[in-house]
């Protein structure tokens, strides 16, 4: 089943630096792990750095092209942000956006298979269309771990996109327990094991 990790930053710039720089060489020998496990040099060729697959979710445009002209730039995801964020007088310098890991163990999506790659995407998108319609968010599929897993990083704006007010849980941790229970729903569908979670009293 899929996992979800989530944290707080103060500057989303960083956060997709890390995210979606396509500038950064992969971690862990991972495009000779890839040909040596029979990849095909072609898919090999379309991950851009660390990024094998990217979308935007809730409205915001993130094109994947092979194309450098059609594709979306990592600066135009920023300045996008940036701007919403102007518009909507939420330029303070913390709690700009919310990191969420989504992690995919390999019994349930193959590192090996392209086609995984944007259905680990594809779920990422989902996560976010069911969880925080109102949140647009960036996602950004990596495979580059130590072990190889598919796993998204998905970065969300604080700024309501229908209100321009900033997100706030009621309660700590409510944003995680929605995110988890969002998640175990898509596994479930998926015909993934979900692990039961004790529940706080």
């Amino acid at each position: 089943m899929a996992t979800i990790t989530i944290n707080s930053t103060g500057n989303m710039n960083s956060a997709l630096d890390y995210a979606g720089n396509e500038k950064r060489a992969m971690k862990n020998n991972t495009r000779e792990w890839l040909r040596q496990n029979g990849v095909k040099e072609q898919a090999i060729n379309t991950i851009n750095g660390r990024v094998v697959h990217k979308a935007g979710a809730n409205g915001l445009t993130v094109f994947e092209s092979h194309d450098p002209q059609l594709a979306t730039s990592l600066r135009e995801v920023k300045n996008h942000f940036k701007i919403e964020r102007q518009l909507n007088h939420q330029t303070a310098k913390k709690n700009q956006a919310i990191r969420i890991k989504q992690n995919f163990p390999r019994n349930d999506l193959d590192p090996l298979n392209p086609e995984d790659w944007q259905k680990a995407n594809d779920l990422g998108v989902e996560l976010m269309e069911r969880a925080y319609p109102d949140y647009k968010a960036a996602v950004y599929t990596h495979l580059d771990s130590q072990q190889h897993q598919l796993h998204n990083h998905i970065i969300m704006s604080r700024v309501n996109s229908m209100t321009g007010k900033k997100f706030r849980d009621a309660n700590a941790g409510d944003s995680l327990t929605h995110f988890r229970d969002i998640n175990d729903e898509i596994s479930r569908e998926q015909g993934w094991n979900v692990l039961q979670r004790n529940k706080l009293v």
